[in-house]
């Protein structure tokens, strides 16, 4: 990548990840911008994310679980 669509990417990632408008984003400095991604807080606010989602998971993955029960219990009940 060139430094323009680095420059773009970062303000892209920030305007998504900071909720930072996008003319602020493009307007501040590089080393701010990266500054941010590789603070603490922001792996603190990542791993919180990914704990979420696995949670989300989880709980899909249950609820298939008992769709499957249903299912199998109701091909085992006799028809009619």
């Amino acid at each position: 990548m060139n430094w323009r669509e680095n420059l773009l990417a970062m303000a892209f990632n920030l305007s998504l990840y900071a909720n930072t408008p996008m003319p602020d984003a493009l307007s501040m400095p590089v080393s701010l911008a990266e500054s941010f991604f590789k603070s603490k807080p922001f792996e603190d606010w990542g791993k919180s994310r990914e704990a979420e989602a696995k949670a989300k998971a989880e709980i899909a993955g249950r609820i298939n679980g008992v769709i499957r029960a249903i299912g199998a219990l109701a091909k085992s009940l006799p028809k009619g």
